[in-house]
């Protein structure tokens, strides 16, 4: 129950964060690293109370920022690679894991 809690309070913090990104509200996005973490955590979040379809979309999400945002996030990029195939593996979906894992 408190985890619940928690990913609720965080969940409504971090979509405010996602719009203040989006329109470029708040300079705090000038640095990525900051909106990576924060989803990344999200997703981590996820996967510790059971709800792995919210924590793919949140690696899903980043890894696509990830992409957008270039070379610089490649590294980044991986590891959420890596983290949906090992969601997909937790979920006993290996097919779709192994498509993950070959990226």
């Amino acid at each position: 129950i408190i985890l619940e809690k928690m990913y609720s309070t965080l969940q409504r913090i971090f979509h405010g964060f996602i719009q203040e990104f989006i329109y470029h509200k708040n300079p705090l996005f000038d640095n990525k690293l900051i909106f990576y973490c924060l989803l990344k955590t999200e997703g981590d979040i996820m996967i510790e109370i059971g709800d792995y379809d919210k924590a793919l979309q949140a690696y899903k999400t980043l890894r696509n920022y990830c992409r957008h945002w270039g070379e610089a996030f490649l590294e980044q990029e991986m590891w959420m690679t890596e983290q949906i195939g090992m969601t997909y593996r937790s979920i006993r979906m290996y097919k779709r894991a192994v498509d993950y894992f070959k990226c």
